[in-house]
């Protein structure tokens, strides 16, 4: 209970009685407001507690902030509004019979629809398939009833779950016609102090650059001599939101109601609460450990980045109030903000691991990143090239390891390629296509020196890998012929352009770890996490990288360009294929592999039949009987017929 705050207001009222109104507001909406909070679990079954225990502790945590000595150097106004902003922030998420009504007949609401409709990795994409559009009716057909009715609480506690800031705003400014609440409105506070309210429980999900706008009061004239700080008072309901994190904030009995059933996003915020071990709070220092596991792993990787995102939206406002405070405080005396301490999140799990130190992700602006990548690599093609030449350099690493002392300046090319040989790369491709799109599992598999701990961590950083000094004092001491082409980092990350994870199996000889590691994509909902396990099973020197390629056949049809052409004279053979553009992606991946193995001192064994089988030969026999036609696809000719196809 919010002791202190309540005590002051009432110090301040006993020492002015001008002020009473303020005291008799507090008494009628702190019994009226828990009341309609209880309704927010009626469609946010699934979420965290959001009724009066999340209030009460917002403000628990604000008296833990300022102390009790700064408790008492706020004004009656400013107490009233921090206890009135705890209770009334959330109030947007009873939802009445009327906007429910409202939000079906609204376009927004039926483009919300549509983009869960076309998002097939959704967790509502099959409700949504049940909506059709042109006659805005479902049409749904389900055995269970019960999840049903789950499904759609979650379609509509996702869509006002979005706009229940600005909804608070609106029904603190008229509570009775929003939402029944006979919480008074009279002349004897000016209205004004309520759409102040208002507006400081929107901010409370808003950005901070709107809080320290001018559109946002510093300093408002209070009740009677008083003066009250808007921008002061939201910024601490911001900070006592973000810090209740504590491990009680799911209500057990309603998570038996909902059952395994409940979405994942409900499982992984619960986790991330459940994962606290240690919080500290006061107004000298703020300290948070927690400790992410679950018996499912996608679960528990899940719980630990939406901890690690949690702690970094705590980190950046705390930075951005302290930057401005001068803006924000009313004056000195209410002193500064606690300082961020120790925050670590800890991944546990018997076979996986994520390194303490930091938290593993390629640490630069990721969407500025991935934007300069898709203007560097307008070819789809390209990381084929960057994944192949990652294999090489790390081959090359390993023959000067192996063969030091063979190295000499009168080494014979076929002396070279003895010692190659024995360092076969080797790639395969399949074709692991569900549905319309084309989906290939590129495999390669190299007897290179292998990735240590030491190098993913530096690989985890755009470039880091020319500050590896493990690594880098072997590679000096290589002849020229042999030394790697670049660093492990931007070139890389062009699979993320057609991937969401890569796979490495990899031994190192230099520290003999071995160790699997998933790589996820940067823009993906892992966020560019990278999971770590020791392998117990024995490996070979070298790595094993798998990775699923998705294509994008909309952009092949937008380049290919058709030319019938009578003269053929000089095509080779090989070019017979029905055309599509599934073929030309697979023809595509095939030419990048040959080129890069045509050029390569390493030798590669390509194993590509699993993706040739729709490549049909018509036979040298009736060459002159087939209907040829040309194709000119980014300067390379190829010949092509539609032939019948008999059972």
């Amino acid at each position: 209970m919010a002791s202190k705050l309540i005590k002051h207001l009432k110090y301040c009222i006993a020492n002015d009685p001008s002020l009473s109104v303020l005291g008799h507001q507090w008494g009628f909406d702190e019994q009226l407001i828990p009341k309609a909070l209880q309704n927010i679990g009626t469609l946010y079954s699934d979420y965290s507690l959001h009724d009066e225990s999340h209030s009460k502790q917002i403000l628990v945590n604000i008296e833990r902030i300022l102390g009790e000595d700064r408790i008492k150097l706020l004004t009656a106004t400013d107490t009233w509004l921090l206890l009135e902003a705890a209770y009334w922030h959330d109030i947007g998420m009873v939802v009445t019979r009327d906007q429910f009504d409202h939000a079906c007949n609204s376009t927004d609401f039926w483009e919300f629809l549509e983009q869960i409709k076309e998002n097939p990795n959704h967790p509502l994409h099959e409700l949504c398939q049940g909506f059709n559009f042109e006659t805005k009716q479902w049409s749904i057909q389900s055995s269970l009833p019960f999840t049903l009715v789950q499904n759609f609480k979650g379609l509509f506690s996702e869509w006002f779950r979005k706009q229940h800031t600005q909804l608070s705003s609106e029904i603190v400014k008229s509570p009775w016609e929003k939402a029944n609440l006979t919480s008074p409105r009279t002349e004897l506070i000016p209205n004004r102090l309520f759409l102040l309210l208002g507006k400081i429980c929107e901010s409370h999900g808003g950005t901070f650059e709107n809080l320290i706008s001018d559109s946002f009061p510093y300093k408002e004239v209070g009740i009677g001599t008083e003066d009250c700080h808007p921008r002061y008072i939201a910024s601490l309901l911001r900070l006592g939101d973000l810090l209740d994190i504590d491990d009680n904030r799911f209500c057990p009995v309603m998570m038996k109601v909902s059952g395994d059933s409940r979405s994942d996003l409900s499982k992984i915020h619960e986790y991330k609460h459940r994962a606290i071990r240690h919080f500290r709070l006061d107004s000298e220092l703020i300290e948070i450990e927690c400790e992410c596991s679950n018996k499912d792993l996608e679960l528990g990787i899940d719980s630990y980045l939406e901890a690690t995102n949690w702690f970094k939206w705590l980190e950046e406002e705390l930075k951005n109030q302290m930057t401005h405070w001068t803006k924000i405080a009313p004056n000195r005396e209410l002193g500064l903000l606690p300082t961020l301490g120790r925050v670590n999140v800890k991944f546990t799990d018997k076979d996986y691991f994520i390194p303490e130190e930091s938290r593993p992700e390629f640490g630069i602006d990721i969407k500025k990143a991935m934007n300069i990548l898709q203007d560097l690599y307008t070819d789809q093609f390209v990381c084929i090239r960057e994944l192949l030449q990652n294999s090489v350099d790390s081959t090359y690493i390993k023959i000067f390891i192996d063969n030091d002392e063979k190295w000499n300046d009168s080494l014979s090319i076929e002396q070279l390629k003895s010692l190659l040989d024995a360092y076969r790369i080797k790639i395969s491709i399949k074709d692991i296509s569900e549905g319309d799109s084309l989906k290939l599992k590129l495999s390669i598999v190299d007897k290179g020196v292998g990735i240590s701990l030491n190098d993913f961590s530096h690989m985890m950083k755009i470039g880091g890998s020319k500050n590896n000094k493990i690594k880098n004092k072997i590679v000096n001491n290589m002849p020229k012929i042999l030394q790697p082409s670049g660093t492990f980092g931007i070139g890389f990350q062009s699979v993320f352009l057609l991937s969401n994870k890569v796979v490495f199996l990899t031994k190192s000889s230099v520290s003999d770890e071995k160790l699997q590691v998933d790589m996820y994509n940067p823009l993906g909902d892992k966020q560019g996490l990278c999971t770590f396990k020791y392998v117990r099973e024995r490996i070979s020197y070298g790595t094993t990288l798998e990775v699923e390629l998705t294509f994008n056949e909309a952009e092949m049809e937008d380049n290919k360009k058709l030319s019938v052409n009578g003269n053929f004279d000089g095509l080779p053979l090989s070019d017979r294929f029905i055309f599509d553009s599934k073929s030309m992606i697979k023809a595509n991946v095939i030419q990048k592999i040959n080129e890069f193995k045509k050029h390569s001192l390493v030798p590669i064994d390509v194993d590509i039949d699993d993706i040739v089988n729709d490549f049909i030969d018509i036979g040298v026999e009736n060459e002159e009987q087939i209907d040829w036609k040309l194709i000119n696809y980014k300067g390379d000719l190829y010949r092509f017929s539609i032939i019948p196809s008999y059972d």
